[in-house]
């Protein structure tokens, strides 16, 4: 029971900080007063949330931990934020009950978005400010904003907003441009969570793991279901 409370506390904090952050984003609130802040939480989020649960995947018996050269187990907050969201989902990937539900679909998918991993990337640069900033704000906020722009959507919305002459038919406004930028991120981190939510429910996480189904995310159906 003391177990399970403390899982419960975990994967719930972790989530409040991720949510924390696409709160401000999708309300259009994100500043660059408050961008360091917004996605530290969102790095600090993720980081918890896939620290726990391969700290529990690490329990399992037949999981062999990562380990340096010279053969110590290499601590996970150690891991850079893309390094610790690579090593979640090839152990998801290489799950052999991933072909029995929807998880091999959700896998796909989150495997095949432009932007997902570059924006993990991105985030690492945020993941050990929540007190501060990056130590160069605008380098880290370029690499952010750069990932959200793979998706073709979104760089065509900037493309057009910075059309000068032309057919002003073809011109977006900024503020179009940062909704659908913001709407992206949104969507890549909900599934990100999503993702593990459909994997926990399946069993792929397993152990004690599997029990954060109903607390990796707190929406069953993300916004890649469609």
């Amino acid at each position: 029971m003391q177990q399970h409370l403390e899982l419960q506390f975990k994967a719930s904090s972790s989530n409040d900080l991720i949510d924390d952050g696409l709160r401000t984003i999708r309300s259009g609130r994100l500043t660059a007063t408050n961008r360091d802040q917004v996605l530290a939480s969102l790095a600090a989020g993720l980081s918890r949330l896939y620290i726990l649960i391969l700290d529990l995947q690490r329990l399992e018996p037949d999981h062999p931990p990562k380990r340096r050269e010279s053969g110590a187990e290499e601590p996970l907050c150690e891991l850079g934020l893309a390094d610790l969201h690579t090593m979640l989902f090839d152990l998801l990937g290489l799950h052999p009950g991933r072909s029995r539900g929807t998880a091999d679909q959700w896998l796909c998918r989150l495997s095949a978005d432009p932007v997902v991993i570059t924006l993990v990337e991105a985030l690492d640069e945020y993941r050990d400010t929540a007190a501060g900033s990056p130590s160069d704000p605008d380098a880290a906020w370029t690499g952010v904003r750069r990932a959200v722009d793979l998706d073709p959507g979104v760089l065509s919305r900037r493309l057009r907003s910075e059309i000068d002459d032309g057919n002003p038919q073809d011109r977006v406004s900024t503020g179009e441009y940062e909704k659908a930028w913001g709407d992206r991120l949104v969507t890549a981190v909900e599934g990100i969570r999503a993702t593990i939510d459909v994997c926990s429910r399946e069993g792929l996480l397993g152990g004690p793991a599997q029990n954060l189904g109903g607390r990796s995310t707190r929406r069953r159906h993300g916004p890649m279901a469609a």
